[in-house]
């Protein structure tokens, strides 16, 4: 079935001579950049699932630099779990804490003026722009 291509190319010199080599060499070369690549997406789930904030600095380390970028990497990763544990953990859920971040965030749908200086404040503005009030 692959007899006639197989003959054709080798009558035409690409598996044999000059050429051997150099597909060799290409072969080497694409098989070095795909072990690269897997490496390097090991190394940005890797930082990703342990919270790292700069994974994708990793990953670039690591295509470029193969194994020696690896054994950089795990050297210095560090434990960034726990430190991302611990932030979750201080959060204030209470609702009254929720209650009191809503009201930072929402915007009054009518005009506010200055209490001081009687200027016209912008949507959602605490402060006068003007003299500094405090509108709330």
């Amino acid at each position: 079935m692959f007899d006639l291509p197989m003959a054709i190319m080798q009558r035409m010199g690409i598996f044999g001579g000059f050429m051997r080599p150099f597909l060799m060499i290409g072969a080497g070369l694409i098989l070095i950049f795909i072990f690269n690549l897997l490496l390097a997406k090991y190394v940005h789930r890797d930082a990703i699932r342990r919270h790292h904030p700069h994974a994708e600095f990793w990953a670039i380390v690591t295509l470029f630099f193969s194994v020696l970028g690896l054994l950089v990497y795990a050297v210095l990763r560090g434990d960034y779990d726990l430190l991302a544990e611990k932030s979750r953990t201080t959060i204030d859920r209470s609702p009254a804490a929720i209650e009191k971040a809503r009201e930072l965030v929402t915007f009054r749908k009518e005009p506010q003026f200055c209490p001081s200086c009687g200027e016209q404040a912008k949507p959602g503005a605490n402060f006068c722009f003007k003299c500094g009030t405090a509108l709330r």
